[in-house]
């Protein structure tokens, strides 16, 4: 009988004393979860602390990146406007440029000359040939008579690059001499110096008192020299006459 009261004291004792550990559990998780919620309350507090942050943040970079927006608008467009009147300046200074050298000239006349050489077949009209570029070729006579050598040539300086329309040859009206322009075909070269084959604009081939070189629809000439050339016979020449506009830079051939 003792040995059963023995045993249910023993019971009794430890079930006392899981029920206090159970206690001390349970106050220990109520303590837990206050200190969670705490947390958590810390928590919401914090985020919507930042959320607002943010939300301000966000706001002051649309305002900065809307003005930004406008500013890099509005410096376009005064970009785009000066662009503009910068085009619309080129363009009207090209126009007058290519409204002004439309005007095709006389463009020979008092330019320097020069001759492959200095023997005039005629005493009586020791004339250089500056001549040729003298304005005088109605029954006059001033002409250049060259021989006594081959290949002789005539050269007109225009002084600049010309875009040439037209070349004019006036033949020696003064029958004391026969001319030879036809005889060997006398070549016009309009080019630079020394001109090339590719420069060859045409040819006298019959006489007659005025020979004209155009070019065709198709065709432009630039030069800054006219060229006369005879292989063999002499040459008696009383003017040539060059129209044209320029002068332009070799770089920017704009008419």
């Amino acid at each position: 009988m003792m040995f059963a009261v023995f045993v249910f004291l023993c019971c009794a004792a430890v079930v006392a004393a899981d029920n206090s550990e159970l206690e001390t559990n349970s106050e220990t998780l109520e303590e837990i979860k206050l200190t969670l919620g705490n947390l958590m309350r810390k928590l919401n507090r914090l985020e919507k602390k930042v959320d607002s942050k943010l939300s301000k943040l966000e706001k002051k970079v649309e305002e900065k990146m809307s003005s930004l927006e406008s500013t890099v608008n509005d410096a376009t467009s005064r970009l785009e406007q000066k662009v503009d009147a910068a085009v619309l300046l080129g363009t009207t200074i090209k126009t007058r440029q290519q409204t002004l050298f439309s005007e095709v000239r006389l463009i020979s006349q008092f330019k320097i000359t020069g001759e492959s050489v200095d023997y005039w077949a005629d005493a009586n009209n020791p004339v250089s040939s500056a001549a040729v570029v003298d304005g005088q070729y109605v029954f006059s006579e001033t002409y250049l008579y060259m021989t006594h050598s081959y290949n002789k040539e005539i050269r007109v300086d225009l002084g600049g690059l010309f875009r040439v329309y037209r070349v004019r040859v006036w033949n020696v009206r003064n029958y004391r001499y026969d001319s030879k322009l036809a005889d060997g075909n006398t070549k016009i070269y309009v080019g630079d110096a020394p001109y090339s084959e590719d420069d060859l604009i045409g040819e006298v081939t019959e006489n007659k008192e005025i020979y004209d070189f155009t070019p065709d629809e198709n065709d432009v000439w630039y030069g800054s020299r006219v060229t006369l050339r005879q292989e063999k016979y002499p040459i008696i020449v009383v003017e040539v006459q060059v129209w044209g506009n320029g002068p332009y830079d070799s770089n920017d051939k704009f008419n």
